[in-house]
């Protein structure tokens, strides 16, 4: 088979993803948060502060689901035809530069716009396949205006039908704003975009060659039109969302209820930054709730919550160290506690377990 038109980069791209996902369902038996970040999953807004670029990359490789997983993978059927039409570099390009601009497009309107609620976990393939078919549908129309031909063009609305298909599934199944409708458009933006500059530059010396014809006026104007639209609409749904905490409180409320999947939401909740839910999650495993006592794990949310101020987390912890006789650490939390305690009664208490820590390290 020619090595130019087999596509090397598509299957390349597809054994990634399917290598990735078998590592996932390996370690199934790790909390789903911590599997989903030691894979590469990227959490907003810390990894971001922090530095961690390469999960830009990283987190177009991960699947929180089995659904997630073959629904992204279905759509990599195109991807033959598209790496053929662009070139294999060029498609490559394209694809990378989606997944990673689309999320850092995303990121940049929720903390210009306050769209989002708080914190989150991003994977999947998403902005690349939208980056992809955004790439193909400019192809399609410049091989379409060159050589006068109607059957490149007529890809053009079929393929926009699955974008719209995909835009229309972000819109009614979410719980709460419009997350993955962002990487999906941007990435269509891009993709887009890229494949119209550089296939322009390629043709520009072609003879009755137009570029900037009409036709990326028209995209450019109806995603702009769908953004703002989009940006009111998923402002409005944002808005009667409860706070982090009170998200956090919630899930433990309803362990009555679901217990696996409540259990599984506090992991993610505490994964993602939230204290009271790290506090709580710390009482879960000291309890042995699930799956027995763990006095280890419960002693790492706890530090992980008192580092953020959580009165209780810190108390607990002073008080874990207290019971192992480690002074030192027992008095350090117990300064912390100092430090988050709310009012005069609360730090008179507190000043005077101090007390009688260092007296009983004396002893």
């Amino acid at each position: 088979m020619n090595s130019k038109s087999f596509p090397y980069i598509t299957v390349a791209l597809l054994l990634a993803n399917v290598v990735v996902q078998a590592l996932v369902v390996m370690n199934a038996q790790e909390p789903y948060p911590d599997l989903m970040y030691r894979f590469g999953a990227f959490i907003y807004p810390s990894d971001l502060t922090q530095g961690h670029w390469w999960r830009l990359i990283t987190s177009a490789f991960v699947h929180g689901s089995w659904m997630h997983f073959l629904a992204n993978m279905c759509n990599f059927v195109f991807f033959p035809y598209a790496e053929k039409a662009l070139g294999h570099w060029r498609f490559l390009l394209i694809y990378m530069v989606s997944c990673v601009g689309s999320s850092l497009l995303t990121f940049l309107l929720w903390s210009m716009f306050h769209l989002h609620p708080g914190i989150s976990m991003a994977m999947g393939a998403s902005g690349g396949i939208t980056g992809v078919l955004g790439a193909f549908v400019a192809f399609s129309f410049l091989v379409g205006q060159i050589k006068g031909e109607g059957k490149a063009q007529s890809m053009i609305p079929g393929m926009l039908v699955l974008l719209g298909f995909q835009i229309y599934n972000d819109m009614t199944n979410l719980e709460g704003g419009l997350g993955s409708l962002w990487f999906h458009l941007f990435g269509f933006v891009i993709g887009f975009s890229l494949s119209y500059g550089l296939l322009a530059l390629a043709l520009r010396k072609v003879e009755g060659f137009k570029p900037w014809t009409n036709l990326l006026t028209y995209v450019w104007a109806g995603i702009l039109l769908l953004a703002i639209g989009m940006s009111v609409y998923d402002k409005n749904r944002l808005q009667p969302l409860t706070t982090l905490d009170e998200v956090a409180a919630s899930y433990y409320a309803n362990l009555a209820g679901d217990e696996q999947e409540s259990f599984r939401r506090m992991q993610v909740s505490a994964q993602l930054g939230h204290p009271l839910a790290q506090s709580v999650l710390g009482n879960l495993y000291a309890t042995g709730v699930y799956g027995g006592k763990n006095f280890q794990k419960a002693a790492y949310w706890w530090e992980k919550a008192a580092c953020q101020g959580n009165l209780a987390a810190a108390m607990r912890l002073s008080h874990y160290y207290e019971v192992k006789k480690d002074w030192a650490s027992a008095l350090r939390w117990k300064r912390t506690a100092l430090n988050a305690a709310e009012n005069a009664s609360q730090r008179a208490a507190l000043l005077q377990d101090i007390q009688e820590l260092k007296e009983k390290s004396k002893g």
